[in-house]
């Protein structure tokens, strides 16, 4: 998708606004997983990237490395990035590589990992726990990363979220913008366009598939979009609050 990318993200960008990414993987069919990075474009998302693997676990970290290098590849200079990502997800190895890439990061973590914080060791879980709601500078295998911690009232388990930035309440729930995915991949499946019902059984091919819904999920979007231009980009847009609150230190 490197000839429409660049364009809807600097239209998410406009006024500085930073752009959420979000990681995740669904069961296309049976057999069958895909690997997804897809933009937050409002409450919903639209696919930046995917690869489809004939396989019935998770797919692990060399192949999300792979599809995140090629989407670091199309994002134009002076964007903003946060990617979004579950506790699968949440690793040393992804914190690693978003620290490197120099972008913004809410993963979040299972509670089983072991953290080094002020010369203490102490797992993700028992943390929560504990009531704590915040380590900064903690250690997480081979990285250093700020830690937000979060239990709301009602929800059976806490968000134990990794973050670029020193953990306030609103930081730790930009995390649940990770959301916008899950109604992505509901677009493809039962509630759209029912992609699990394919009998293609072709990793390659299915990839094809998700190609020609992805053009018509940009079409569609593009067609309700204002055009691209220079009066558009300096015109005041009205601030997200939750946005000015959670990134307005970061």
């Amino acid at each position: 998708m490197g000839g429409f990318v660049p364009e809807i993200l600097q239209k998410l960008s406009i006024q500085g606004k930073v752009v959420v990414l979000m990681l995740d993987q669904s069961k296309i069919c049976d057999g069958f997983e895909c690997l997804m990075v897809s933009a937050r474009f409002g409450n919903r998302a639209i696919p930046v990237a995917w690869h489809v693997k004939e396989t019935e676990g998770a797919i692990g970290f060399i192949e999300q490395k792979l599809l995140l290098n090629a989407v670091a590849g199309m994002i134009p200079t002076g964007i903003q990035i946060m990617l979004s990502a579950d506790r699968f997800y949440g690793t040393a190895n992804l914190i690693e590589w978003c620290q490197k890439q120099g972008w913004h990061y809410r993963l979040r973590l299972k509670n089983n990992l072991i953290l080094i914080h002020q010369d203490g060791e102490i797992t993700t879980g028992a943390a929560a726990a504990a009531g704590i709601t915040s380590l900064c500078e903690a250690r997480l295998g081979k990285v250093t990363t700020h830690i937000g911690i979060i239990h709301e009232k009602g929800h059976p388990e806490p968000w134990i979220i990794a973050m670029d930035t020193k953990p306030t309440e609103a930081r730790i729930l930009d995390y649940g913008m990770r959301w916008g995915i899950e109604a992505l991949f509901s677009d493809f499946k039962s509630k759209g366009f029912g992609i699990t019902e394919t009998h293609l059984r072709n990793a390659s091919r299915i990839e094809r598939l998700i190609l020609i819904l992805t053009i018509a999920i940009y079409w569609a979007v593009s067609t309700g979009m204002k055009p691209m231009t220079l009066a558009s980009q300096m015109t005041p847009k009205k601030e997200d609050v939750h946005w000015s609150l959670s990134l307005s230190r970061v």
